[in-house]
């Protein structure tokens, strides 16, 4: 969604202009609505929506004066200007400042709608998601757009990257900001910035844990991925989510109870009440279903031997994890790779 403020010091002009279309079939939200330039001020620095509709004459500060603060901050967003005067010199000033349109009241409803299509077409421009490759490291270290998008939305202290295998759209649970990017081999991708709590997560998702920001965001992918392809999500339990991730990049090992109790510096008992208390699953029943799980994954999306997904997530024994398949999946891996083979 384009996310829109609107700002006039007359309640019945917000009212009208709020209800004057569907915002919401056209792809736009309207995110806020002031009347009070000043108060405006405060929330659009704070949560950076796309657009900016302000009238011109306000008795706090003119529409211009709330642009001319707002590009001084360093934002941009799209600016209309909302006026009952066919003011020459203010349309003259708005040109330089870059506003993209300027509408007259009493609106008519062809010529907001003729603004919204333009500020949709300019905003999808300016948001043209930035492409990230997993398997090259440069694509999302020194990749200038793809920093851009993560400075934009890092409005709040809580900030995600979730990953689909299926195209996804935003949820309102989401609390937005939250823009989409392109990573290679995932349907769907988004950066996500809250306040506080985790996002729901739509189905064959994964999500990373919380970070204040998007600078480590190689950190984030890796996170994000093992979610997805471990089908679980990280606790909200900070301790828990570090021991879910410790397990996770030491998939491939034998990592004993006494080495993680060790690393954490806890008891083994205390480890294995405080993880089973947030996740559901022990340390080694949660190992096996990442596991699992990830070798499913491998043998529907690679062309890897049995033996060498096997060995990819910490399985020496080829019979053993074929039983454990077997188990957790009611086939063998030969049955689902022939099944893949088939479907394809």
């Amino acid at each position: 969604m384009i996310r829109v403020v609107i700002v006039d010091d007359q309640e019945l002009v917000l009212q009208g202009l709020s209800g004057l279309l569907d915002w919401e079939s056209l792809g736009f939200a309207i995110v806020g609505r002031f009347t009070s330039a000043q108060k405006a001020l405060g929330f659009i620095r704070k949560e950076g929506p796309d657009v900016v509709m302000t009238d011109i004459r306000m008795p706090d500060m003119s529409g211009l004066e709330l642009i001319e603060n707002l590009i001084a901050a360093g934002q941009r967003p799209e600016f209309v200007l909302i006026s009952a005067y066919r003011d020459f010199e203010a349309a003259k000033e708005a040109i330089r400042l870059g506003v993209s349109r300027y509408i007259v009241k009493p609106f008519e409803r062809d010529e907001v709608l003729a603004t919204l299509e333009d500020i949709r077409r300019r905003c999808m421009d300016r948001r043209e998601a930035p492409i990230v490759d997993p398997g090259r490291p440069a694509s999302f270290r020194e990749n200038a757009a793809l920093e851009r998008l993560c400075s934009r939305v890092a409005r709040h202290a809580r900030c995600f990257l979730l990953l689909s295998d299926a195209a996804c759209a935003p949820s309102n649970d989401w609390n937005a900001p939250g823009e989409a990017l392109n990573v290679i081999g995932f349907g769907g991708a988004w950066l996500i910035s809250r306040q506080e709590g985790v996002p729901d997560l739509p189905p064959d998702s994964g999500l990373s844990r919380a970070h204040r920001d998007f600078r480590s965001f190689g950190r984030m992918l890796a996170e994000a991925t093992i979610s997805l392809e471990g089908c679980f999500a990280f606790s909200r339990q900070e301790q828990t989510a570090d021991i879910q991730q410790y397990l996770c990049d030491h998939i491939r090992d034998n990592v004993s109870l006494e080495e993680l109790s060790a690393h954490f510096y806890m008891s083994r008992a205390r480890l294995c009440a405080v993880f089973r208390q947030y996740t559901g699953f022990s340390p080694a029943s949660f190992l096996q279903h990442v596991r699992l799980h990830v070798g499913r994954r491998r043998l529907l999306h690679t062309d890897m031997r049995i033996r060498e997904v096997a060995e990819s997530v910490g399985y020496w024994d080829t019979s053993y994890f074929g039983r454990l398949y077997k188990r957790t999946f009611a086939m063998t891996p030969e049955e689902c790779r022939l099944r893949r083979d088939l479907l394809h």
